[in-house]
């Protein structure tokens, strides 16, 4: 994962924990582990995060991806026609799952906070529409977070769940337009991120001590006890 990530890691990771609490959807423990694990308990985000719709679109969507002959810049007008289409679709299948759901569950990105009292108040931008200039808000959340981090916000009960920093939002190294950027392994020292939204500016590679961090305590499990 650290050195060759691949997108059907979390594929995975999400088919086996939907699997598991659609199985044991009566069992207290069970659903109060799946609110810890997603940062809300509302049954309709939960639904939503679950929804076999959206997990199958994001398997042919990696499938599809992987098949496509542009890595290598060997397509037509027709090909991209063809994929965009299906891509249009396949976003109108999720769209369809997440309805108004997403009220509930924002991403925001966290800017500066201060204390009010015993709450803590975030600046935040809710990233979301087609739009490049993300509307600014306040939100209240109990956690402590560090300018610039993604985090999924329940509007309603105000809890919150911090993405892992392999998914950031970030200015463009020319442009300095906003653009998305995911994880794409090791460079030495460094960590390189990927973006399909600027061709130019489509790679960065920097030092991002917490990723390095993350990676040190993602996968460490207790020692197992003696036979």
């Amino acid at each position: 994962l650290e050195d060759a990530p691949s997108f059907g890691t979390w594929n995975t990771l999400n088919d086996v924990l939907s699997a598991r609490f659609k199985r044991f959807k009566d069992d207290q423990e069970v659903n109060q582990l799946r609110s810890s694990i997603y940062g809300t308990s509302d049954e309709a985000v939960l639904t939503m995060l679950g929804d076999p719709r959206i997990r199958g679109v994001v398997n042919q969507v990696s499938k599809l991806r992987n098949d496509f002959p542009g890595h290598g810049g060997l397509t037509d007008e027709g090909q991209d026609r063809v994929v965009r289409e299906e891509l249009d679709r396949h976003l109108g299948t999720v769209r369809a799952a997440v309805g108004m759901t997403w009220e509930k569950y924002e991403l925001v990105q966290a800017g500066s906070s201060e204390l009010i009292g015993d709450a803590r108040i975030y600046d935040v931008e809710l990233i979301r529409g087609p739009d490049r200039t993300f509307e600014r808000a306040r939100r209240q959340a109990n956690a402590i977070f560090q300018s610039g981090s993604l985090v999924l916000y329940d509007a309603i009960a105000q809890t919150t769940l911090e993405l892992l920093p392999l998914l950031r939002i970030r200015p463009a190294p020319e442009t300095r337009m906003p653009a998305c950027y995911i994880y794409n392994g090791r460079d030495g020292d460094a960590r390189k991120f990927k973006s399909n939204e600027f061709s130019r500016e489509g790679n960065i590679s920097e030092v991002v001590h917490e990723i390095d961090h993350m990676f040190e305590h993602l996968f460490v499990f207790p020692d197992r006890p003696d036979a």
